[in-house]
């Protein structure tokens, strides 16, 4: 109301605020909303692009093995390119997967 927000909760050093209007109205000074806080913890380390690399590499494949199935394995991966920037890495990385993708229909006829 008028601007003013009440927090329920804690208060991080950072954070993340993803905002979701509930009920807004131009001519009432008066807005609902649902804000998820989520805390962020900064890490500053310096790396070589060689280890850089290849943490990028392990993100990658333990984000890619949290989305397939449990019987999904990888089979190979392979670094397409590496480009460096001011402060980051970007990495195209070709990933073979073995994953069962088959499934059981019954044919009644």
């Amino acid at each position: 109301i008028l601007n003013k927000s009440i927090i329920i909760g804690k208060k991080y050093k950072d954070e993340e605020i993803q905002e979701k209007k509930i009920i807004y109205n131009k001519f009432l000074p008066i807005n609902i909303s649902l804000e998820t806080i989520r805390e962020t913890v900064l890490i500053d380390d310096l790396y070589t692009v060689e280890e850089a690399s290849e943490e990028g590499v392990k993100i990658a494949r333990s984000k890619l093995l949290n989305n397939l199935p449990k019987d999904s394995r990888i089979l190979s991966e392979k670094k397409l390119k590496i480009i460096v920037n001011n402060s980051t890495i970007d990495l195209d990385i070709f990933f073979k997967v073995y994953e069962n993708i088959t499934e059981e229909k019954r044919i009644e006829e």
